[in-house]
């Protein structure tokens, strides 16, 4: 029998092509738009990537595509500032207007194209040397002596390893403050826990519990909180379970009572969330909004949120309530701003009617008259102005 020889698989590796070299590439572009400024007038993007493609290929590389020529050209103009890139759009299946001038002499760009990426290499080679002296680091990975090599001693090796993995470790403050990033706690009590004289394990628990308590009492202010907590906590300080346990068992339901003496009134959520509105209705207004179009806007708000009134109530969990204040601010105007308005408007048809009735009236009859007619006018309106009403009932009220 004829015993079938098998292929062996070939391990060795392609190796990588060379990529293009990009400053080549952009020296390359240069001498081909000096050429094309020479002997043509007119051209188009698709002429000069043909030009560059040929010019490439006899330099054995592997020709460019037309948006890499475009990234090209806003390198050579925003980057390096060497060109004056003019492109405009004739219309509809008519092409396009391009011209590309060279600001400085065809060596001089070069030469502007070598500088930089020559500085480029530089830098990355006293920023490599620099991290070398800082860390005693080569890309990113410590450098000790060889283990395999009799020579060294293993010892400080290991001494040197040990030093290294102590500076890595975590310190209980650490801790403290990255658990305190992770917790979003709406009081200052927090502050007050760091600086009690009590071990870092305290200090966690303490923080879990009042984590606990601000999620039960979250339609609660805050500062109301912290008035029944700041001393309960410093009078117990080495008991972090105080605070849950007492409060469960026997006070926790007291201090629920007290802080929701004041939402009492307020059983339904329509109904506390009718007082959340009234109180942005009264900020506004202070703020110098009319009262009459606010009320109109949150009447319209107040019967859109009866059906999900959380999504106001909880305003610090979702951002609802302040989406709607940014719009009232917007679409409702200032009273200063009205007047303004009402003043400009008054001041315009003045001079548009004084113009009008200049030749058929004195001035003296004419400006008391037309005064007295715009103030005793409720709603002043250009139109009226456009279809002669105003001017006729003048001249009805001079002669």
């Amino acid at each position: 029998m004829k015993t079938s020889k098998q292929k062996s698989p070939n391990t060795t590796k392609r190796v990588k092509k060379t990529t293009k070299n990009f400053q080549h590439n952009l020296i390359v572009l240069i001498s081909t738009l000096n050429f094309i400024n020479l002997n043509l007038k007119k051209y188009t993007q698709k002429n000069i990537l043909y030009f560059l493609n040929k010019n490439l290929e006899r330099n054995k590389q592997n020709p460019i595509k037309l948006k890499t020529l475009q990234n090209y050209l806003y390198t050579l103009e925003k980057k390096f500032k060497i060109t004056l890139n003019y492109c405009k759009h004739l219309g509809k299946n008519s092409g396009s207007e391009t011209y590309y001038k060279l600001k400085y002499e065809k060596e001089k760009c070069y030469s502007i194209i070598n500088t930089y990426f020559k500085e480029k290499t530089n830098n990355k080679i006293n920023e490599f040397l620099q991290r070398i002296k800082k860390f005693n680091q080569i890309n990113s990975s410590v450098k000790w002596e060889c283990i395999n090599n009799t020579n060294n001693n293993i010892y400080k090796y290991k001494e040197y390893r040990n030093i290294y993995k102590n500076s890595k470790k975590t310190t209980p403050e650490k801790i403290l403050n990255k658990y305190l990033s992770k917790c979003n706690f709406k009081t200052e009590i927090p502050s007050l826990i760091m600086n009690l004289e009590t071990t870092h394990k305290i200090k966690i628990y303490h923080l879990r519990n009042l984590k606990h308590i601000e999620n039960d009492l979250k339609e609660i202010d805050p500062k109301k909180i912290e008035k029944y907590l700041s001393n309960a906590i410093k009078e117990n300080i080495n008991n972090p379970g105080y605070l849950c346990k007492f409060f469960k068992n026997n006070g926790y339901k007291k201090l629920i009572n007290k802080i929701k003496e004041t939402n009492k009134k307020y059983k339904n959520k329509t109904e506390i969330l009718k007082k959340i509105l009234k109180e942005k209705i009264k900020e506004l207004e202070n703020e110098q909004y009319k009262k009459e179009d606010l009320e109109k806007f949150f009447n319209k708000t107040y019967e859109i949120y009866k059906i999900k009134p959380h999504f106001i109530i909880e305003y610090k969990k979702y951002p609802d309530l302040d989406k709607l204040v940014q719009r009232a601010k917007k679409e409702i105007c200032k009273i200063q701003d009205k007047m303004i308005q009402l003043k400009s408007i008054k001041n315009n048809i003045f001079s548009i009617l004084l113009e009008q009735l200049r030749h058929k009236v004195d001035n003296d009859k004419l400006i008391p008259t037309l005064k007295k007619f715009i103030e005793n006018e409720p709603d002043l309106k250009y139109s009226k102005v456009f279809d002669n009403s105003y001017y006729n009932n003048l001249i009805k009220i001079v002669s």
